[in-house]
């Protein structure tokens, strides 16, 4: 061995007496461990369509279950041999309160790690070796969603491990501890940066600082979490939530209804409506104009402006729309004036983004990264063209081109299984109708320029606007008589 002054090397007879101990150790006989061979330890029984109807212009059919769980199905060959199925269950975290926040982020974890009480996620990964087909998942307002998607040739295996986990999920402990350091760690991360700043109080300020409506868990909400606590907010869910199936892809009706049946209609019974979720849909925002101005401690030379006000709400569906055509105009307003004529930000979008989950909480708005010293010239430009749109609306010009624009997106988002999907998943649950999807073509073709001026001045009015500029600490004064808070 190499010659070390830090390093004593063992003499021969320490060396021989440590060989012949390790020799004399007995070795145990490798044990077999019995591991399940299959997803299920027995066949569900199958529950029965009770309800059946079909939409002809859309080639839509909506059914109802024997146990209550709702379903729509639609055709789409456009990808061959693929399908989605989404397993929405109504709930999570809009039923969180101050006292539990974040809880459903831990039930979420099932997605990350499937596993249940009878087989590890090892066992799991080992199972779903070779299969075409995905379950993977995610919570997010007032859905609780499981996800089966790949091969429409796997896909009863993909049924069959969702079932599992509607059945028994189990979250295990090592997901659960590498999601607290990784929180915590990402939370570190978050608060170093100006958008970070800018978009947690944007939340509070549209919420009335509901903890429902967060960017991210802070260290304290972290710290609270318990396994066996999201544990039970996950059971709870999985044995009470109503449920909203969607099923699009290249699977025929007559092909889905058996898998439906037997892997979804053999759960437990469980209420048609999410009725319970109405009362907590209302958020208690106070009227504006809300104003933030935000400190953060930062080495980052940015400031980030967010700059809008409340939309319409996702069930008014011609005024969303309205906004949503507005929104494309200003956006192409906003860089040309804010970015590329004055050069005061990096980069600039606006958008109208419908909130289903909350009563009146969708919003219009533009965001922004700027040198912290531009931030209120980047607010003064971004207002100028608001008001100006509010009082003139679009050019026909501007019409014409965005109409040509949407049209064309339509045309490749409604060949797209997940375009359905996206809508059937929780259609129900959001109030969706079958006319609204019917229409949807005719009813961006006919909006007018007046319609969207008239959408847009609804809106725009001042207990409905929010503003906020987040700087680094040492560039964020806050000016004099303008009403803005002090920051986080």
């Amino acid at each position: 061995m190499p010659e070390s002054e830090d390093v004593k090397l063992p003499a021969s007879d320490e060396v021989l007496a440590a060989a012949r101990a390790a020799q004399a150790l007995r070795v145990e006989p490798y044990e077999e461990i019995d591991r399940p061979d299959d997803l299920l330890e027995a066949e569900p029984a199958p529950g029965a369509v009770v309800e059946q109807a079909v939409d002809e212009d859309l080639g839509i059919t909506s059914a109802w279950l024997s146990n209550g769980v709702r379903v729509h199905h639609r055709f789409v060959d456009y990808r061959q041999d693929m399908v989605m199925i989404g397993i929405t269950l109504a709930g999570g975290e809009i039923e969180e309160t101050a006292e539990n926040a974040g809880v459903t982020n831990v039930a979420a974890l099932i997605f990350n790690q499937p596993a249940t009480g009878r087989l590890s996620s090892a066992r799991v990964e080992d199972l779903m070796t070779g299969e075409s087909i995905s379950v993977s998942g995610e919570a997010q307002g007032d859905t609780f969603m499981f996800v089966v998607a790949g091969s429409v040739t796997d896909v009863e295996s993909g049924m069959r491990l969702a079932h599992a986990l509607l059945k028994d999920a189990r979250i295990e402990q090592s997901v659960f501890d590498n999601w607290r350091q990784g929180a915590h760690q990402e939370y570190a991360m978050a608060l170093k940066q100006p958008q970070f700043g800018a978009f947690r109080a944007f939340f509070k300020e549209i919420s009335g600082a509901d903890p429902r409506r967060r960017m991210m868990l802070t260290d304290e909400q972290i710290d609270s979490q318990t396994l066996e606590r999201g544990q039970a907010w996950l059971d709870r869910l999985l044995q009470t939530a109503p449920i909203e199936v969607a099923i699009v892809g290249d699977i025929t009706w007559d092909d889905a209804r058996p898998l439906i049946e037997k892997y979804v209609g053999s759960l437990a019974t469980r209420p048609r409506q999410a009725t319970n979720l109405g009362p907590l849909r209302k958020l208690k925002r106070v009227a504006g104009p809300l104003e933030r101005n935000v400190s953060v401690e930062t080495i980052t030379p940015q400031a980030w402006v967010v700059y809008g006000f409340m939309g319409a709400p996702s069930q008014n569906v011609n005024e969303a729309r309205a906004l949503a055509m507005a929104a494309s105009i200003l956006d192409t307003r906003l860089v040309k004036r804010v970015r590329e004529e004055l050069g005061l930000v990096y980069s600039m979008s606006a958008a109208h983004v419908p909130v289903p989950a909350y009563e009146d909480s969708s919003f219009f708005f533009t965001h922004a990264p700027c040198a912290p010293e531009q931030a209120d010239e980047v607010v003064r430009e971004t207002v100028a063209l608001f008001e100006t749109f509010a009082e003139s609306g679009p050019t026909e010009t501007e019409l014409d081109n965005t109409r040509k624009r949407i049209a064309n997106i339509l045309d490749k988002q409604l060949e797209e299984p997940s375009y359905w999907f996206d809508k059937l998943a929780t259609f129900d649950l959001h109030h969706r109708s079958l006319e609204e999807m019917k229409n949807i073509r005719a009813a961006y073709a006919n909006m007018s320029a007046e319609d969207l001026r008239k959408a847009f001045v609804k809106y725009y009015v001042p207990e409905r606007i929010f503003r906020v500029v987040a700087r680094p600490e040492q560039a964020a004064p806050v000016p004099a008589g303008s009403g803005a808070g002090s920051g986080e």
